[in-house]
């Protein structure tokens, strides 16, 4: 399952447990220095989540995705 807008992929379903959002580099950076980690096997925007880590604070997906969906809307953000 992938979401997209203007065709542009940025946000897609890893399997049952992990998420992968595509971020202009600020975001990225914010989002990984809040427990996401790079995923370079879809390109160097790309970081994903584990949702359900019980040693972690929950993933706030709906602010990740929203902040994805901006970039893909304004071009790659």
């Amino acid at each position: 399952m992938a979401a997209s807008t203007k065709s542009v992929i940025f946000a897609t379903a890893v399997g049952i447990n992990t998420i992968g959002i595509r971020l202009g580099e600020r975001m990225k950076a914010r989002a990984v220095a809040s427990g996401a980690m790079p995923y370079p096997e879809f390109g160097n925007e790309w970081v994903w989540f584990t949702l359900f880590r019980d040693d972690w604070p929950k993933v706030d997906l709906e602010f990740w995705a929203r902040k994805a969906y901006v970039a893909a809307r304004e071009g790659g953000g």
